[in-house]
């Protein structure tokens, strides 16, 4: 009580030793309470540890003496654990106090006042130390509660150690009042000593929001830089993708102007051998006629077997070349767009079946019909076309006449469509005369107006018809 409390602790050890003679717990465990407490207040750490394990033997010693004593020393094995975690916290040595603060809360009870506010005292210093918040100022508002009933200065105390959790959280708004109330119940001197905290407090706060605003300000510095040079970025991302484009299609249009040039050159050579050719398909004719013509129309003398030839030779190459000619200008309608169809739904069963009678006059047909048994198939085609397609595709070509005209018709259903395969027809020809290339182009032309395809090679020719 007079302050001497080193010698205080010297008289206690020798009570301790002399209590351990007697052999009675009880009252060495209270001398032991009291070491402790003075060598917590002497901040003598070493002399504490020894203090507390020797408090752990005694324990266990009594227990070895008496096993059913272990529940009714419940509470000395709180204080116990309570010493531990407390010296363990003092070393900064938090595992082993986490440890032992663990090891309380098996024998913790809130039925004795003291036990609370001392589990809660330790709890509260291990969440603070850890920056576990929350449950750090849970607790403190536990101990506030607590002191309030029974001592105005710990409450005081506890206020404030709930200010500095919130100090160390930077949360300088809650903090200050709490400073202030705890203050205002403290002496002059204390007053003044917080006081110079909270002027600390509120300068450091201050200063950090200064501080702050620099940030903020340099943040905003180094954010508006950021996006400019992501903008710029971006443009020259743009700008590349662009000029990648732009290439691209120039190389594109290099390539089309290219195939258009050849395509024009491949155009101008056909156009070169086609007017040669029509000169020769025509001229040749023409100049028959006007020969038949200029005999017939001399003073020399024919016989009726003469004069019929010649009639039938004009009158063939007549109709040839009417017919040649009307080849060419539906050949010009077709590649001009202009030509007019009477596009209907029709049976293509029924046009085949009278394209295939009409070629078999005279010809040997070899039909394979793959088309589904009792189906017609419905399309939409011009009629007369349709049948000038087939008409002219079935026939045989003159160079192998043994050979008969093979015909395949079948179907592809992932398609939708007719293909109609010919063998030996007459425009697989090796040299074929003019009026057989502009009736193979203008099929080319009917059948891809219609949604088909054309085909022709030197084995075959097949064109498809999308069927409804």
């Amino acid at each position: 009580m007079t302050g001497r409390v080193k010698q205080a602790g010297d008289m206690l050890e020798k009570a301790y030793a002399q209590s351990l003679e007697f052999n009675d717990y009880t009252i060495s465990a209270d001398i032991n309470n009291s070491l402790i407490m003075v060598y917590k207040l002497l901040k003598d750490y070493p002399g504490l540890l020894k203090c507390i394990q020797e408090r752990e033997r005694i324990i266990q010693n009594e227990i070895r003496r008496q096993p059913d004593m272990e529940q009714m020393l419940h509470l000395d094995f709180f204080y116990l654990y309570v010493s531990y975690a407390e010296y363990y916290f003092a070393m900064g040595d938090l595992p082993n106090a986490k440890k032992y603060i663990q090891l309380t809360d098996k024998y913790y009870s809130d039925r004795y006042f003291v036990n609370k506010l001392r589990y809660y005292e330790i709890n509260k210093a291990y969440y603070a130390a850890t920056e576990q918040w929350d449950e750090a100022i849970a607790c403190v508002d536990s101990l506030i509660i607590g002191y309030r009933k029974v001592d105005y200065s710990y409450y005081n105390n506890a206020l404030l150690d709930k200010a500095d959790i919130f100090l160390d959280m930077e949360d300088y708004e809650r903090a200050l009042p709490l400073y202030e109330k705890a203050l205002k119940a403290n002496d002059s001197i204390s007053v003044s000593i917080y006081n110079k905290q909270v002027n600390f407090i509120r300068n450091t706060h201050a200063t950090e929001k200064i501080q702050l605003q620099t940030l903020r300000f340099r943040y905003y510095i180094s954010m508006s830089v950021l996006i400019l040079m992501a903008v710029i970025i971006i443009v020259l991302l743009i700008f590349s993708i662009l000029k990648y484009r732009i290439n691209r299609e120039l190389r594109k249009s290099e390539r089309k102007m290219r195939r258009i040039a050849q395509e024009v050159e491949k155009v101008n050579k056909v156009k070169e051998s086609f007017i040669s050719n029509m000169n020769n398909a025509i001229r040749e004719p023409l100049t028959e006629v006007v020969d038949c013509s200029l005999a017939l129309a001399s003073d020399k003398e024919f016989t009726d077997e003469q004069k019929n030839r010649a009639a039938g030779v004009i009158s063939k190459t007549a109709t040839e070349l009417s017919q040649l000619i009307n080849d060419i200008l539906d050949l010009s309608r077709l590649e001009a767009g202009m030509m007019k169809f009477q596009t209907a739904e029709l049976y293509f069963n029924t046009y085949l079946e009278e394209a295939i009678g009409t070629a078999s006059v005279n010809k040997e047909l070899q039909i394979n019909n793959k088309l589904e048994q009792g189906v017609n198939y419905l399309i939409r085609y011009d009629g007369n076309w349709l049948f000038r397609l087939m008409k002219t595709v079935f026939i045989p070509v003159d160079e192998v006449p043994r050979e008969p005209l093979r015909i395949l018709i079948e179907t592809n259903m992932v398609k939708n469509e007719i293909m109609v395969t010919v063998y030996n027809s007459i425009f697989i020809t090796t040299s074929p005369v003019q009026n057989i290339v502009i009736q193979s182009e203008m099929n080319r032309m009917l059948v891809e107006h219609f949604g088909g395809a054309w085909i022709v090679n030197e084995e075959y020719v097949q064109f498809t018809i999308p069927f409804v």
